[in-house]
């Protein structure tokens, strides 16, 4: 039996070479499909690589010992206004005496001289040391926050870290199984740039926050001495107290995270 021409030219000229094209088609336009992908991927990679490595940056000058160093209790804006602070405390103070006056002469027993006087002479002389007073609790919580932040080497590893991720998420932008990889990238980066900028605002709002607590020391400390106004030192107290170890506690979780990425 012979071979029938017209067959074989159905067969392979018609069947067979058309799913070659078709496939081959299909191949190149799933190739460039991919790739364009991978080339948006590319470009809101190197975005979040600009956000997390200003970020980085910045809380990088933040954590720097030279910013740390920055006084908390004296400078320009410290003293002077502390300065025309100190003045309205000590006429606080004769103000206070007067109400001293009233609370003996009527026997108010939480206002009379043998109760308040005491305290108001002491405060009297203090309101003039709380530069030095609350310098002193500063030092210590700046002391156990430069012992975490000194041995910070993770700005620099995760900047490695995303930097090998970089290399491996886009040696192959046409290899499909690289776009997780991408979008693994790009979310870790923007996690990185959102904590690095919330740590760095945190410790500019502490400095900034001490500088205005000491400024008030005066007030808070005569604010102690009647029952009536101690609610407002005790506030005070609890602020500063909070604004000053708080940096400790930052410190200690970005030394934290430092240690585990180091792992």
């Amino acid at each position: 039996m012979g071979i029938n021409p017209v067959l074989v030219a159905e067969v392979f000229g018609g069947g067979i070479i058309e799913s070659m094209v078709l496939g081959f088609l299909g191949g190149l336009a799933n190739a460039i499909a991919i790739a364009v992908i991978g080339q948006f991927l590319l470009v809101g990679l190197m975005i979040t690589t600009g956000a997390a490595t200003i970020a980085g940056t910045i809380l990088g000058l933040v954590i720097d010992p030279s910013f740390i160093r920055v006084p908390y209790t004296t400078g320009p804006i410290i003293d002077a206004g502390w300065t025309v602070v100190r003045d309205f405390a000590n006429m606080l103070i004769v103000f206070f005496l007067i109400i001293i006056g009233l609370g003996t002469a009527l026997r108010l027993g939480q206002y009379e001289a043998k109760t308040t006087l005491p305290k108001l002479i002491g405060v009297a002389l203090l309101i003039n040391f709380t530069p030095v007073i609350t310098g002193l609790i500063v030092d210590v919580s700046n002391m156990f926050m430069k012992f975490f932040l000194e041995g910070l080497g993770g700005f620099g590893l995760v900047g490695n870290l995303v930097t090998n991720l970089f290399n491996v998420a886009t040696g192959n932008l046409t290899d499909i199984s690289l776009i997780p990889k991408l979008l693994a990238v790009m979310v870790f980066q923007v996690f990185a740039a959102v904590i690095f900028m919330l740590f760095a605002a945190l410790f500019i709002m502490r400095k900034v926050a001490i500088w205005i607590l000491v400024i008030l020391s005066p007030i808070a400390f005569v604010s102690s001495v009647l029952p009536g106004t101690s609610g407002l030192f005790k506030m005070w107290w609890s602020q500063f107290f909070q604004w000053s170890i708080i940096g400790i506690f930052a410190a200690f979780f970005l030394w934290l995270g430092d240690h585990v990425i180091s792992m």
